[in-house]
């Protein structure tokens, strides 16, 4: 006898995809149950496949009808046209004992049965009764939309499996990107369920467009999640936070001449013009200044108690003595011992340590200092050296590089500091208005501080980019990314136990503007070598990307590659519409073909975070990022109140004054 609740049977099977064909008695999109009506051939709607005490869940993604001859007398040869209507799903998980689990264990035989969807099994599907409880084990609890087949049944995403795995939001400009990315932080942030609710949560938003200050402000005038936004005005980061990689891309130095000196120069500075000279060396300067005494008397005096002017008394007292009547083979003498003890001294800071140095000091000291030590092997060093000094004369002189080449002054927290301010930690900051050490932080904390009079933390930062020269965009953002890294990788080290206990997430908005997947002239891209670790390693320690891009075809196939969830808006490039399909599973790549007709505000979802693939509107950010698209013809007719720019401030601002 036939189930009332069939629709049809399977005609083909393969690994993850079914056809059926519809029943002929049926005749629109829709079934009548005693449950009500139920689609039943409809894009993104769900099938049921009975096979044996499982249930299959298919995902419909095409209806077709065909058409076929049927002899209507065996005696004649006259034959009329009979459709064929046919189904196409793909199947994406089974239901077992009321439960509902993602994947495939066992598949229909052909002439299958094929039923409609019950309210009852999209309760299962969905899990609308979840929510966190540290004593069971559901994990779907966050809701980031409602399903757009199936009103009213909310979409609900895994936070743990969302973040420890990474999540790509991708979609063309204006399809709701930044909207999502509200939505889904502020869901998380709103979240509450009996006693639980989210208190110390942890978002850096990398905000190239200058959007996301107005998602985070309440209509009565609160700060969701006690937001953090580090605009142009407050936006310091001293230069010596950089590693000597950092440098080395930011003038652009060539690996075979210039780097190595640049690389020795960053060494001799962040040693203090070696004023950290171990005591086996120091007794050798004694040495060295005792057989210079020989010849210069008392004249040449011993710089007992500090060993950096000691060590720059040598040189520059021996390479250019007062006394002319010193013989050449006497000064070639000193010389020749002070450049050996030069070359073989441990320096105790490497060039990549974040140690204070005086950035003016770098050119007419340090550089001078290693062109003469690499003159020795090759004349030419100086010569090698000259386009790369330009360039750093450059940089150091610019004022829209100010905000990392300042006269920043050197204190012992400077780098915990800064970490606890872009990481939104302020709580416990060493800060007393009375203390000396404070008043050199507040030179790039000064706004803050004016502002903020309690120490509190923040669980969102936005740190506003939208500024910033783009000739230097991908090496602070990579900067920022590799200290967060590296800072979380130190805390693992100083204590096991605390691995991955600080766990946060970093989003990167249009990525592909500073992770690029195409190497730019010979040398690749230093933020792409960064957050394409971040994309391998961050998981262990607790960090997390959340990488939005318009481009995905430009942005780095490693780090969309370790990307195991995906939001997928309006997408209408057809090289991103099938680069999208390279890096997906190809369970998905069935429901990617409607890509290019989504909505504004709508999404496709699929991956870890969610129980199944689904078609999803996503919820509304209250309040949204400010990325409305702009009324032009509205504001043209008058019918929206013009708005004058205030052009003098503006360009005052933009001239410098």
């Amino acid at each position: 006898m036939k189930d009332e609740r069939e629709i049809g049977r399977i005609m083909f099977v393969d690994s993850f995809r079914v056809i059926a064909e519809i029943d002929k008695d049926i005749k629109s999109l829709t079934k009548s149950f005693y449950t009500g009506t139920h689609p039943i051939a409809q894009i993104n709607s769900y099938i049921i496949i009975p096979v044996g005490h499982q249930k299959i869940i298919a995902l419909v993604t095409k209806v077709t009808m065909t058409e076929e001859t049927k002899d209507i007398s065996p005696k004649t040869s006259i034959t009329l046209p009979e459709s064929k209507r046919l189904l196409y799903a793909t199947m994406i998980g089974r239901i077992e004992n009321n439960e509902y689990h993602q994947g495939i264990t066992s598949f229909p035989s052909l002439n299958n049965s094929v039923w409609f969807v019950l309210p009852k099994e999209l309760d299962i599907i969905f899990d609308k009764t979840s929510s966190f409880s540290e004593y069971e084990s559901k994990s779907y609890y966050i809701s980031i939309g409602e399903s757009t087949s199936f009103a009213g049944y909310e979409i609900k995403i895994d936070p743990d499996a969302l973040f420890s795995k990474h999540l790509a939001i991708l979609g063309n400009t204006g399809s709701g990107k930044s909207c999502t990315i509200a939505s889904l932080i502020q869901a998380i942030l709103f979240y509450k369920h009996e006693n639980k609710e989210v208190k110390n949560a942890h978002f850096v938003i990398l905000d190239t467009n200058g959007e996301y200050k107005r998602a985070f402000e309440g209509e009565k005038g609160e700060k969701i999640g006690n937001y953090l936004y580090i605009g142009s005005d407050n936006l310091k980061i001293p230069y010596w936070f950089m590693n000597s990689e950092d440098f080395i891309t930011l003038f652009k130095a060539s690996e075979r001449s210039q780097a190595p000196v640049l690389n020795d120069a960053l060494l001799y500075a962040r040693n203090k013009m070696r004023r950290n000279v171990g005591g086996n060396t120091f007794e050798n300067l004694k040495s060295i200044l005792e057989d210079a005494k020989k010849y210069y008397g008392n004249s040449l005096k011993f710089k007992n108690d500090d060993p950096e002017q000691t060590f720059k008394y040598i040189m520059d007292e021996c390479r250019a003595p007062k006394e002319p009547e010193i013989s050449k083979k006497i000064k070639e003498f000193i010389i020749g011992k002070a450049d050996t003890l030069e070359t073989n001294i441990d320096l105790p800071i490497d060039a990549d340590a974040p140690h204070y140095f005086d950035y003016q000091k770098l050119m007419p000291e340090c550089l001078e200092d290693a062109m003469k030590a690499g003159a020795k092997s090759d004349s030419r060093v100086r010569e090698y050296c000259d386009l790369m000094i330009l360039r750093m004369r450059r940089y150091f002189k610019d004022p829209r590089f100010k905000f990392l080449f300042e006269e920043f002054p050197e204190h012992s927290n400077s780098l915990a500091t800064f970490l606890r301010f872009i990481m939104g930690r302020m709580e416990k900051i060493s800060y007393d208005e009375d203390n000396d050490l404070s008043k050199n932080e507040l030179l790039y904390l000064k706004e803050y501080f004016d502002k903020n009079r309690s120490k509190q933390n923040h669980q969102v930062v936005i740190i506003d980019l939208s500024l910033l020269a783009s000739e230097i965009l991908e090496n602070i953002t990579a900067l920022l990314g590799r200290l967060i890294l590296e800072f979380l990788q130190r805390v693992a080290k100083y204590n096991k136990e605390l691995r991955g206990r600080f766990p946060m997430v970093l989003v990167l908005e249009e990525a592909h503007n500073y992770i690029p997947e195409k190497i730019k002239g010979d040398k690749e891209s230093v933020s792409k070598i960064v957050f394409e670790r971040i994309a391998k390693e961050g998981r262990k320690f607790g960090l997390s990307l959340v990488v939005t891009s318009q481009r995905p075809s430009e942005l780095s196939r490693t780090v969309l590659s370790q990307c195991n969830s995906f939001i997928i808006h309006r997408i209408q490039n057809p090289e991103d519409q099938e680069y999208i399909k390279k890096i997906v599973p190809s369970i998905n790549q069935d429901i990617l073909n409607q890509l290019p007709a989504l909505a504004q505000q709508t999404a496709l979802i699929f991956g870890d975070c969610v129980r199944s693939p689904a078609l999803i509107k996503i919820r509304q950010a209250t309040p949204h990022p400010c990325s409305d698209d702009p009324r032009f013809f509205r504001h043209w007719i008058g019918e929206q109140k013009p708005e004058e720019p205030f052009f003098e401030k503006v360009c005052k601002e933009w001239e410098g004054d």
